[in-house]
C-alpha cells in the first residue's frame, strides 16, 4: 500500500492524497491550497486561462500526474516540459472521494477529467452544484470542453451551438433520494434543461458502502462546519486505512463523530490519516460548542436597539440556523443573501427540515441594487418574492433585523445607513497575512457605520465554535480509534503531535514523496 501527499502537509488545507493498493488508485479529496495560492496570486493577478492548468502545474499547486487532469485543459507538449519534475509519473484513478464541499478540500475537483468519478454524501454533491450555479468557477458537475486557437492557445466557444458539454459521474452514498436527482437536472444553462442522459451521471449506492476496484470504501458522516461532511474507510489487502477529512464533536451534530470513531476502531485500522488543524490549542482554547455560540449571540441580540450584522463563513448552515432562532428569541427578523438562499433551496431536498422564505415568517431575502442579475438569482426572487427586503425597509426600521452580511456585502450599508447598531463577526480570527488585510478593510467599514464590534474583531471567542477538535478533541479521537500508523495532514504544527500520540505510531508524510506502508 503506497500514499503520495501531494498537499495538506505542513499547511491547513489543500489535501490531495493518492492511495494506491491492489491495483486500485484512489484520490482522496482534490483541494485549493490558498496559502500557496496566495503566495503566487490575488484578485489582480490570477492563473492564465487561455493556458489551462500550465501556470498550476509550473508553481506545484497541482501535481504533475499525467492521466488525471481534462484534456480540454492541457496544452500540446505541456508534459514534455514536466518529464523531469521529481513527481512526475503518468497514472490512472479509479475514483475521487470528497470528504467534504470545502474549497481547500474540493476546490481543483474542477480540473480533474470527467471520467474520474466522485463519491460523496448527497449534501456534499448538493453543495458542490450550487457552488457553480452561484459563482464564475466551471467545472464542479459538469464544464464546457474548452477549443483551441489558432494560436494553440484555449478559449470557450460563445456560440451554444458550437459548445460542448460533459459531465462528471457522481456515486452518492445513500439511499435514492427522487428530488435530489430532480434538483440535479436543473442546470444553469437554458439549453441544458433537458440534456438526454443526465440522470445516468449521478447514482445513489443505496448504502454507505461501496467496492471500487479491488478496495472495499465505508462511509462515515460526521461533525464539521458544512453539510454533508464525511470520513471514509479503505480495506486493503494491508489493512483499513482511516480517513477523517475535517471534524469536530462539539457541533449540533456531534453524535456523528462519535459513532464514527465507534466504528472505525471495530476494524483495527493500519492506518489513521488525521487532520490537525487545531493541535497546538491548549484547553484554554477549549471548543465553545454550537449551541453555547447560539446562547451568545441572543444575548448580544437583546441588548441591541439598532441594526445587527451578522457574518459567518459561506455554507455554514448551522451558524445560519443559529442566528435565525437567535433572532426569533428577540423577535428581529433574519435577512439572509441570495446565495444563502440557494444553498437553503439547494439543501432542502436532503433535509426537508431546513427553514425557508414564506414558511418561516423569520426568515426574508435581501434584494440589494443590481443592474443585471444572473437567471439563478432571477428566478429565486421572483419566487420568493413575499419573503424579500430592501436597503430602504432595512433603513427605516433597523431594529427589527438581523442582516447576514460578509465583508463583500458591506457596500450595501451606504445605502441602509446604520444608526448605531452592532457587528458580530461570528468566524475564527485570521491566521495568515491575507486574512488580517481583509479584516483591517472590514474594521474600517465597521468603524464608518459607529457599528459595535463583537466576535473575531476584539477577540470574544465564545461567538464561534470552530469546526476542527482541539488538542485534547483529537487526542481522545486517536485514543479511541486505536490505529497502528497515524498520519497528521491539514495541519501547521505537525509536530504537536508527539505530545498526545506515542511516537513510534507516528509517521510524518512529505510533500510529493511515496510513504509506502
Amino acid at each position: 500500500m503506497r500514499f503520495t501527499f501531494y498537499d495538506g502537509v505542513n499547511t491547513v488545507g489543500g489535501n490531495k492524497i493518492l492511495l494506491e493498493a491492489d491495483g486500485t488508485s484512489l484520490l482522496l479529496d482534490f483541494g485549493e491550497n490558498f496559502s500557496e495560492m496566495n503566495r503566487y496570486f490575488d484578485e489582480f493577478m490570477t492563473p492564465r486561462s487561455p493556458v489551462g492548468i500550465l501556470d498550476y502545474l509550473e508553481l506545484d499547486l497541482l501535481p504533475p500526474l499525467q492521466g488525471i487532469f481534462r484534456p480540454d485543459m492541457e496544452l500540446e507538449g505541456i508534459w514534455r516540459r514536466k518529464e523531469n519534475h521529481p513527481w512526475f509519473r503518468t497514472v490512472e484513478v479509479d475514483a475521487l472521494l470528497l470528504s467534504h464541499a470545502h474549497l481547500d478540500h474540493c476546490g481543483f475537483l474542477r480540473f480533474l477529467k470527467a471520467e474520474i468519478p466522485v463519491y460523496s454524501s448527497l449534501k456534499t454533491s448538493l453543495l458542490l452544484k450550487v457552488t457553480q450555479e452561484t459563482s464564475k468557477d466551471d467545472g464542479y458537475y459538469f464544464f464546457k470542453e474548452l477549443s483551441l486557437t489558432e494560436e494553440g492557445l484555449l478559449h470557450k466557444n460563445t456560440k451554444k451551438s458550437e459548445n460542448k458539454y460533459i459531465w462528471r459521474k457522481f456515486f452518492i452514498f445513500g439511499e435514492r433520494n427522487s428530488l435530489a436527482e430532480e434538483k440535479w437536472r436543473e442546470t444553469k444553462e437554458d439549453a441544458l434543461q433537458f440534456f438526454p442522459g443526465l440522470s445516468s451521471t449521478f447514482n445513489f449506492l443505496g448504502e454507505r458502502e461501496a467496492k471500487i476496484g479491488q478496495l472495499r470504501v465505508k462511509v462515515w458522516p460526521v461533525d464539521h462546519s458544512i453539510p454533508g461532511a464525511c470520513a471514509y474507510g479503505i480495506q486493503t489487502s494491508s489493512g483499513w486505512v482511516i480517513y477523517t477529512g475535517d471534524l469536530r464533536k462539539h457541533g449540533k451534530e456531534r453524535g456523528l463523530t462519535l459513532t464514527f470513531a465507534e466504528e472505525a476502531r471495530k476494524l483495527k485500522p493500519l492506518a489513521l490519516i488525521v487532520e490537525g488543524t487545531r493541535i497546538s490549542q491548549n484547553e484554554e482554547d477549549s471548543s465553545f460548542s454550537e449551541e453555547t455560540v447560539e446562547e451568545n449571540i441572543t444575548e448580544i441580540l437583546r441588548h441591541s436597539c439598532g441594526l445587527v450584522v451578522a457574518d459567518f463563513g459561506p455554507r455554514n448552515i448551522e451558524r445560519l440556523l443559529s442566528f435565525l432562532e437567535a433572532a426569533k428569541r428577540c423577535k428581529r427578523k433574519l435577512v439572509i443573501t441570495s446565495k444563502d438562499l440557494a444553498l437553503l433551496t439547494t439543501l432542502q431536498v436532503a433535509d426537508p427540515s431546513l427553514s425557508l422564505p414564506e414558511k418561516d415568517p423569520y426568515l426574508l431575502v435581501f434584494k440589494d441594487v443590481k443592474a443585471r442579475r444572473e437567471n439563478w438569482e432571477k428566478e429565486l426572487l421572483e419566487k420568493y418574492s413575499s419573503s424579500t427586503v430592501t436597503c430602504r425597509d432595512i433603513r427605516n426600521s433597523q431594529g427589527d433585523f438581523v442582516l447576514c452580511f460578509s465583508y463583500f456585502d458591506l457596500q450595501e450599508l451606504v445605502d441602509i445607513q446604520p444608526q448605531g447598531g452592532v457587528y458580530v463577526l461570528s468566524s475564527c480570527e485570521p491566521f495568515n497575512e491575507e486574512m488580517k488585510i481583509d479584516q483591517n478593510k472590514l474594521e474600517a467599514w465597521v468603524d464608518h457605520f459607529g457599528l459595535e464590534k463583537h466576535g473575531a474583531l476584539i477577540g470574544e471567542k465564545m461567538l464561534h465554535a470552530s469546526g476542527h477538535m482541539d488538542r485534547e478533541g483529537l487526542r481522545e479521537l486517536i485514543e479511541e480509534i486505536n490505529p497502528q500508523f497515524v498520519i497528521p495532514v491539514h495541519t501547521e504544527k505537525p509536530e504537536a503531535f508527539a505530545e498526545i500520540v506515542p511516537t513510534r505510531k507516528l509517521i510524518w508524510p512529505e510533500k510529493g514523496k511515496a510513504l509506502e506502508l
